[in-house]
């Protein structure tokens, strides 16, 4: 295996999930945009949102959020510790499992990018708790 490349490891999800029509919902655009630091936002209000809207996800499709996550200013290394966790970590009634310490050095951006991918895949991530699992 190439280092990072998990593709010959992964099965493909049955429904596979469908792009939305190009920008999607206007708001939900934003909301990813401000997610990967491409806009301002309150770092509180924004993860607020965040938590409301994964419990409430968009029914139209995954919005087209890579080359968004392209452009924004979180490192490689950050996207390689989310994607590492989520599949080397423990899982909670069948979904991966992402534990966050308040003490990582990256606490709040992993944290930012666990909310995002609720948001963006609901069936992937759900919340337990007050926490995400």
């Amino acid at each position: 295996l190439q280092p990072f490349d998990a593709g010959p490891i992964l099965w493909k999800c049955i429904p596979q999930p469908q792009l939305c029509s190009q920008d999607g919902d206007p708001k939900e655009r934003q909301v990813v945009q401000r997610a990967l630091y491409l806009q301002a936002a309150q770092q509180v209000d924004l993860l607020q949102e965040l938590q409301v809207r994964s419990k409430s996800p968009q029914t139209a499709g995954v919005l087209p959020w890579l080359e968004d996550a392209r452009k924004s200013g979180i490192a490689a290394c950050i996207w390689q510790e989310a994607y590492a966790r989520l599949v080397l970590e423990e899982e909670h009634e069948g979904h991966p499992c992402l534990t966050l310490s308040a003490s990582h050095p990256y606490a709040g951006t992993l944290y930012r990018i666990v909310l995002l991918l609720a948001f963006l895949y609901p069936s992937v991530l759900v919340p337990t708790r007050s926490e995400l699992a």
